[in-house]
This record gives structure tokens, sequence and C-alpha cells, in this order.
């Protein structure tokens, strides 16, 4: 979608800190692709959607898609920890789009920050070098 390019961004820095993502690029919301979204769910640990829409968009038809695929019920194996990032419920105001989007919470150090925490509550440390990092400290309390 729209916030590939601070995506693929955010995937990039995160390499810094020792993290593998995967950037997958969702073109359509309908039909939704079930079958990547499981190989992703079964392949990760953590799942992230970013999408240019509030609550109730394509974020919430992975979720469903998720739980009905029994990917959220831990039985098996270690439950997937899923988190969105989306335009919040409220206005914003005129702007620049890039800070339109900052305010939103969209750009690619607020997905690196997103990122970094959804990690931790999955039990997943960053690198040595990651804790040692100011910069890293900041993104991750961001």
């Amino acid at each position: 979608g729209g916030r590939l390019r601070e995506c693929q961004a955010a995937a990039e820095e995160l390499e810094k800190y020792g993290v593998s993502a995967t950037v997958a690029d969702a073109r359509w919301v309908k039909p939704l692709d079930e079958k990547l979204l499981s190989m992703l769910a079964t392949d990760h640990k953590v799942l992230l959607t970013v999408e240019e829409n509030s609550i109730g968009g394509f974020s919430a038809q992975v979720h469903q898609t998720l739980l009905e695929g029994g990917h959220l019920d831990g039985i098996g194996r270690t439950p997937l920890v899923i988190r969105s990032l989306m335009f919040p419920d409220r206005w914003i105001d005129h702007n620049q789009p890039f800070l339109q989007y900052d305010d939103a919470g969209l750009n690619a150090n607020q997905i690196v920050a997103k990122a970094c925490a959804t990690l931790e509550r999955a039990g997943i440390k960053l690198s040595e070098d990651v804790a040692n990092d100011d910069r890293a400290v900041r993104i991750a309390r961001a």
C-alpha cells in the first residue's frame, strides 16, 4: 500500500539491530491472500500490519483471518504476536503529508519503534549492539 516505502525503510533499519524483517506488499485488500498470510504467520513470531486506514480496515481482516485460522491460539506453537499501525480515530490537522503521517505514527521510525516493542513483547531480544545504542533505546521507548 501507500506506506510501502516507509515499511521498507523500517525493515532496513531493523536489520541494523539484527532483525530480519519481511515486507509483504498487500496490493489489494479484497480478496485477502490467505495463503500468503498463513505462510507469514507460520514462519514468523511477530506480524505488524501498516495501513492508511482507520480501525476496521485491512488489519481487521488480517486479524480475523489469523484468528479463524488458529494462528493466534498457541496450540502446538507459540502464538503469533500481532500489532497494527493505522490512522488513529481522531482528526489529523491539515499539514505536509510527512507531518500528518508522523502525527498518525505511520513513518519509518515509528514503525521501527512499534516493531521493537512488539518483538520485546514476543520475548525476542535485539542484538547486543542495539542494547548499547542510545538511538535504539530512544526508538524502543518511543
